[in-house]
């Protein structure tokens, strides 16, 4: 990458505060080697609080993305332009602790060699709320009073040490939580005040500011913190971290910042060019196009239309339309469809019941002869969600790879932004005033030694109601993927 230095292109020219050096005769402040030129802004590590580490349900694994997180929901609005490559962040951690493990990570080679050229944190929420600790790194004595300052001084440390690695940073503001006092709020006011500060000037650092997405402006006081309804999870009566529907709405300004910072990965494409066959084999999906008529329609399902308006003759070839499991009670009509971006299958469903949904799978077929140890699988599909939707709480790609080794029988399953429905977590439903189209993904699976694999099951759809609803939701270019690597 070049960059304009008194009109001229230079290679490699970063300012900071510390020399000046000569270059094409002139002085210049800093010239160090460009490293950001070897870093791919696809790659993103995550560092931070329970804010960032609920970008997965499940904290050990972390292939399960969760919808209840703006990161994963900017990332299907955006296309998938994101590759999570480092997953350090942690629940309940303050902003030394926070910086202690980057550090950690830093100084043994892992986020250097994880090649990740944006960062995604935030850091002080869990500060505010001990109101008084000894910072882990600097020995200072925290309390309210001087909490802002000793944020601001962690993250600036954080901050430094990527400008000078050429890794971008997204900082996450603080929108607080509704158990603040008036000092914890007027600290968090401060601290906000002092991040902005902070940020302006710097070319490689993005702000994502969240209080407006989420607070209440007009009930919010200097001696409580009221949120929007609906956008925030009620953890015993406490509200600090995202519902679905305030992940949505920050997830929407996530993704104008992703668009701006992280170049296009095209991953949605999708044509029966790239079907299973003995000459293509890392495409496992053997109908990705959803042509024929042969495919499986379980209880709950009618056919409706096929794509010239007529009726519809049966679901897709190698495709299964189904209830999820333990729902006996929606129903769904499934249609054909075709336009400019080719062709989709829609569902028309209604759910009568919390948990329930549908499932729109396709089962591979002589799994163990088509996929090794050690490769890593991926699914994908382009989801369009109607507006309308009424206690829609998940709409998704999943994939589910059972396998059984030294006789133990196990499964790792990954999905999109998703969530486990109500009984293990409800955590709110889409708002039913506008739809949006997701580009999709599981996370990334890499499949362990075993014996034998008992299936690979692939949903194009994994829908989930947390209360009685409808919607109607359009699907295309499902893929199940071995990553290519180069």
């Amino acid at each position: 990458m070049a960059e304009l230095y008194n009109e001229q292109r230079v290679l490699g020219v970063r300012f900071v505060d510390d020399s000046t050096k000569m270059f094409n005769d002139q002085r210049v402040l800093g010239v160090v080697p460009l490293t950001r030129a070897t870093k791919s802004t696809n790659l993103v590590a995550l560092y931070g609080d329970s804010l960032v580490a609920q970008t997965f349900m499940d904290p050990g694994t972390r292939v399960r993305r969760t919808v209840y997180n703006s990161i994963n929901i900017a990332n299907a609005l955006s296309g998938q332009r994101m590759q999570f490559v480092v997953k350090r962040a942690a629940s309940g951690e303050r902003s030394d602790q926070i910086l202690q493990r980057f550090l950690a990570d830093l100084g043994n080679g892992s986020l250097v060699a994880s090649g990740a050229g944006t960062l995604i944190f935030t850091m002080g929420t869990n500060d505010i709320a001990q109101s008084s600790y000894t910072d882990l790194l600097s020995g200072a004595a925290v309390t309210l009073t001087n909490v802002a300052d000793n944020i601001v001084a962690n993250a600036a440390r954080l901050l430094n040490a990527c400008s000078a690695l050429g890794i971008q940073c997204i900082f996450r503001t603080l929108h607080g939580a509704s158990n603040y006092n008036a000092a914890m709020i007027a600290a968090t006011a401060d601290a906000n005040r002092k991040i902005q500060a902070l940020c302006k000037g710097r070319r490689d650092v993005h702000l994502l500011e969240v209080r407006d997405a989420l607070r209440n402006p007009l009930t919010t006081t200097s001696s409580a913190i009221t949120f929007r309804t609906g956008t925030m999870m009620n953890d015993s009566g406490v509200f600090v971290h995202e519902a679905v529907p305030g992940a949505y709405a920050v997830g929407k300004k996530l993704a104008d910042i992703i668009r701006e910072a992280i170049p296009p990965l095209p991953v949605s494409y999708s044509d029966a060019s790239e079907r299973y066959s003995s000459n293509y084999t890392t495409q496992l999906l053997t109908n990705p196009e959803f042509s024929g008529t042969s495919g499986t329609l379980n209880a709950g399902g009618t056919l409706g239309t096929n794509a010239t308006g007529g009726a519809l003759a049966g679901v897709p070839t190698s495709w299964i339309a189904r209830r999820r499991a333990n729902d006996t009670t929606t129903a769904f009509t499934v249609n054909v469809g075709e336009d400019a971006a080719g062709r989709y299958v829609e569902f028309v469903i209604t759910a009568t019941a919390a948990n329930g949904g549908i499932l729109f799978q396709n089962e591979v077929t002589s799994p163990a002869t088509k996929v090794a140890a050690g490769e890593v699988l991926q699914g994908f599909s382009t989801i369009e969600v109607m507006s309308g939707a009424t206690s829609l709480g998940a709409a998704s790609p999943s994939m589910d790879f059972n396998y059984t080794r030294d006789g133990i029988n196990a499964s790792i399953y990954a999905h999109g932004c998703n969530q486990p429905g109500t009984g293990v977590g409800n955590y709110g439903a889409f708002p039913s005033t506008e739809g949006f189209t997701f580009e999709d993904a599981t996370e990334p699976a890499t499949l362990p030694a075993f014996d034998s694999v008992q299936w690979i099951v692939s949903r194009a759809l994994d829908i989930i109601f947390m209360a009685p609803g409808s919607a109607t939701i359009r699907v295309r270019r499902p893929r199940l993927e071995k990553l290519a690597m180069v």
